[in-house]
């Protein structure tokens, strides 16, 4: 999985750069559609990988795992295309894709979070485990909190371009940590 979420990142940024007339127009637009298609395949792989380190083993929880997140991650570019003019003109913006997103994303995490402490009850996963659990939720929250900030321009966010960078920077650290916890502790 490591590979392929990790390749999917650097084929959205290769896009980004190949399509550069676009992607500036939609930045400019206050909207990033490549990296919501990004998300919506790379995070559902992320997610389907720290539930199966978590116990989920049933091929179709798995596919709704990776369905609810791919929908968490689609709402987060609705959100956009859908609020882009009322955010560039200072309106009131739609809220509701944002919200429904939570409920996609807390449901996803709580079958992860349920089949892991099953598993601790039953023995102690590997600490590498643990700490991917742990982290990479706290990861997941704070790209929720960035989209926040960016949407709500708060300070330095009132920028668009600013909230994209760390949109950048929280997809390399969120991708490179799995894939190195998960590295480091599967090959002992």
């Amino acid at each position: 999985y490591s590979a392929v979420f990790i390749l999917l990142s650097g084929v959205d940024h290769l896009a980004c750069i190949i399509f550069q007339d676009t992607y500036n127009y939609y930045i400019e637009c206050h909207q990033n559609p490549f990296r919501w298609a990004e998300y919506a395949v790379s995070a559902s792989l992320m997610r389907v990988m720290i539930a199966e380190l978590s116990g989920v083993t049933d091929v179709h929880l798995l596919w709704c795992l990776f369905a609810l997140a791919a929908l968490t991650m689609l709402l987060g570019g609705i959100h956009e295309s859908v609020n882009a003019k009322a955010r560039a003109d200072n309106l009131k913006q739609n809220w509701y894709p944002f919200f429904v997103s939570w409920l996609a994303h807390l449901a996803s995490w709580l079958v992860i979070f349920n089949y892991f402490f099953v598993s601790v009850s039953e023995g102690n996963p590997p600490g590498f485990v643990w700490a991917i659990i742990f982290i990479l939720f706290l990861l997941d929250g704070t790209f929720a909190l960035l989209f926040t900030l960016q949407w709500l321009k708060i300070g330095r966010f009132s920028d668009y371009v600013v909230g994209e960078k760390g949109f950048i920077l929280l997809s390399f650290t969120a991708k490179a940590l799995l894939a190195w916890i998960n590295y480091g502790g599967g090959s002992r």
